[in-house]
């Protein structure tokens, strides 16, 4: 199973630089952000995956904090489903409260402001076996560049 994973990364990265999908400028990060020395990819038990490609500073995302976001949601195939990126309007959220997919809920607790992190979200905590809409079909594994703006 976790080679499976590795692989499905690694098709991931592979459609993502077939498509030249490149992260956006973090304009809004402060300058003292850092760059992690080494991007380490963190897996959960329940399969999701991420990694921190900017660490923000100050106080750290927990349940119940109200979040403002900007993000790109893209498909394996490396295909753009949705993004508010690079200057669209922030999105907010509760964290924790389920006004999000499952895969958001976890994967963003820890973040500060100003940070940057890819999350690798499989079906079950993304839309699962209904898909949603003509845009994410049913079991996609779904990848999110997702840059922490503001915590309230």
């Amino acid at each position: 199973e976790e080679e499976e994973e590795e692989e499905e990364e690694e098709e991931i990265k592979k459609n993502l630089k077939k498509r030249k999908v490149s992260p956006t400028s973090n304009s809004s990060a402060e300058p003292a952000a850092k760059i992690p020395k080494k991007k380490k990819i963190v897996k959960l038990r329940d399969g999701l995956k991420y990694r921190d490609l900017l660490e923000g500073k100050g106080r750290k995302a927990k349940k119940g904090d109200r979040l403002s976001v900007r993000y790109r949601g893209l498909l394996k195939s490396g295909i753009t489903f949705d993004t508010n990126m690079p200057k669209g309007r922030p999105f907010r959220f509760q964290l924790g409260a389920g006004e999000v997919v499952k895969g958001w809920d976890l994967g963003l607790v820890g973040m500060a402001a100003g940070g940057r992190r890819e999350v690798v979200i499989p079906p079950k905590l993304g839309y699962g076996q209904g898909g949603a809409g003509d845009k994410i079909p049913p079991n996609a594994t779904l990848l999110f560049d997702i840059e922490l703006l503001k915590i309230n």
